[in-house]
């Protein structure tokens, strides 16, 4: 009698160890899910970023080889000492932003080379430089004669014509040209950039145009 009942407390003991252990181990496990849920909540903005750092890259470089490849058809075109003439001409060493010299400089590339890939910089150059009616002309031609041309850094002048066009109109109260032209580049250019490597469409959904 005495072993059987020695035998039940044992059972009982057992029983309630394990059940105790049970919970002990849910409530580890639950404490372990709460802290694996915080740190992914922290962990996430990192994420985002790295990957938003990633694609950036991959997007940078994708259009970088875009403007190497634009930038080779000046060959088929021009002579060696004719492109490194458009290069110290476009560059005007020493000449600074919006000069009377530089102007002159770029308004040479233009008129002297049309088909190469600096022309396109130059004109999107002189309707950044320029104001009102002029700049608007500036624009308009970078984008109808030089949309395909590149700057080293993988900036495509047509669409980066188009947003900075979209800013004048939106500044003047045309809203509407302002919207239509940076629909455009959100359909038509999704991997367009400027020279900060940021993506022009990301940057029109940011902001306050509506």
């Amino acid at each position: 009698m005495k072993k059987l009942f020695c035998a039940t407390l044992i059972v009982i003991f057992l029983g309630t160890a394990n059940s105790l252990l049970a919970v002990n181990q849910k409530t580890k496990i639950e404490e372990l899910e709460q802290r694996v849920a915080k740190l992914e909540k922290a962990l996430k903005p990192f994420l985002v970023q790295q990957k938003t750092k990633i694609n950036t890259k991959i997007n940078t470089k994708k259009m970088q080889t875009q403007a190497r490849t634009r930038m080779r058809e000046d060959s088929k075109n021009y002579s060696r000492t004719q492109l490194r003439e458009i290069e110290a001409l476009y560059k005007s060493r020493g000449q600074k932003w919006g000069s009377a010299q530089k102007t002159k400089n770029l308004k040479l590339v233009i008129s002297k080379y049309p088909k190469a890939n600096r022309a396109g910089c130059a004109m999107l150059y002189l309707g950044q430089t320029s104001k009102g009616e002029v700049q608007e002309n500036y624009f308009k031609q970078a984008i109808e004669k030089y949309s395909d041309c590149f700057y080293g850094n993988g900036v495509q002048v047509g669409p980066y014509a188009k947003f900075y066009l979209a800013l004048a109109y939106f500044k003047s109260g045309k809203k509407s040209q302002a919207m239509a032209l940076f629909n455009e580049i959100k359909t038509k250019f999704p991997n367009a950039i400027d020279h900060r490597q940021r993506n022009l469409a990301s940057m029109i959904n940011k902001m306050k145009i509506k």
